[in-house]
């Protein structure tokens, strides 16, 4: 893990790990990391986390190239006063120019909303 930012005020770092392995072509598979070492939440003193990605390394029908997936900045930590209706804006960059969307995790042949 490579800490990337640290904030003094808040006693918040945050960072990024990058991990190098070799995967056939046209594999497709879902890649989950989770942790449970969080900022306290309103409504708990501790709260686990994960993210899932489904990664699809097969050729794209249109271009003949892999699929470029998209990328999204967000802040790190965003707070919200309880029981306030907020919007999150999210930047969101397709370098194949991909149709993209927010949802909520979703109970699925993936389980979303297990961890």
């Amino acid at each position: 893990m490579i800490c990337t930012d640290y904030s003094i005020t808040q006693d918040l770092s945050s960072g990024q790990k990058i991990t190098f392995v070799s995967i056939a072509q046209n594999a497709q598979f879902y890649l989950t990391y989770q942790d449970s070492n969080w900022l306290p939440l309103a409504t708990a003193a501790s709260a686990s986390w994960s993210i899932t990605s489904y990664v699809n390394l097969a050729v794209r029908l249109d271009n003949g190239l892999l699929n470029t997936p998209p990328v999204v900045s967000v802040l790190p930590v965003i707070y919200i006063p309880v029981s306030v209706q907020s919007v999150i804006n999210l930047l969101v960059v397709d370098a194949d120019n991909d149709y993209t969307q927010c949802r909520w995790a979703t109970l699925g042949s993936v389980d979303e909303c297990k961890y």
